[in-house]
């Protein structure tokens, strides 16, 4: 893979290494639940599997897949975000074979805005 293409894999792995490191605050940020952190743990997670299983599959069907088994096996509204997010950025991606300078900014906007 050349070093500008981005894998998904390593990319959810990362965020959700980051997002264990800051668990604890995430929850005590949580004023309703306190359990925001685990949420967003659990939900990357699940996440990162689903594109593992997918790796070197095209980033839209890699997005799609994770976007489907997150909703299919957690049912926090954060997961549902999350999936909207990940279905959004698998159609903007759509016929794209890698994440790259060129494409990334097209999936952080459709994370950010699911």
């Amino acid at each position: 893979m050349p070093a500008s293409e981005v894998d998904l894999a390593s990319l959810f792995s990362a965020v959700t290494k980051t997002l264990e490191e800051n668990q604890a605050a995430l929850n005590e940020a949580d004023e309703f639940n306190h359990n925001h952190g685990d949420n967003m743990v659990n939900n990357f997670k699940q996440i990162t599997r689903a594109v593992n299983k997918k790796r070197g599959a095209p980033p839209s069907e890699q997005l799609s897949y994770a976007s489907q088994a997150l909703q299919k096996k957690s049912t926090s509204g954060s997961a549902r975000m999350y999936s909207q997010g990940l279905s959004q950025a698998s159609s903007k991606l759509q016929g794209q074979d890698s994440v790259n300078s060129r494409n990334a900014l097209d999936l952080v906007q459709a994370l950010l805005d699911g």
